[in-house]
């Protein structure tokens, strides 16, 4: 896969959907899948991190 946290940047899956890493902030983490033929999302992750 391409891209981190904190880089942003897209990948293509075996089976064609698009993963997406929107996020610029170190602490802020973001994943989109989208269907290619729709152009939709079908799934996002998000969470923040932290360290203790």
């Amino acid at each position: 896969m391409t891209g981190t946290a904190h880089e942003g940047g897209s990948d293509k899956s075996v089976d064609g959907r698009v993963v997406v890493f929107p996020s610029t902030s170190p602490k802020d983490l973001r994943v989109t899948v989208y269907d290619p033929l729709r152009g939709v999302p079908v799934a996002e992750l998000e969470d923040k991190l932290r360290h203790g």
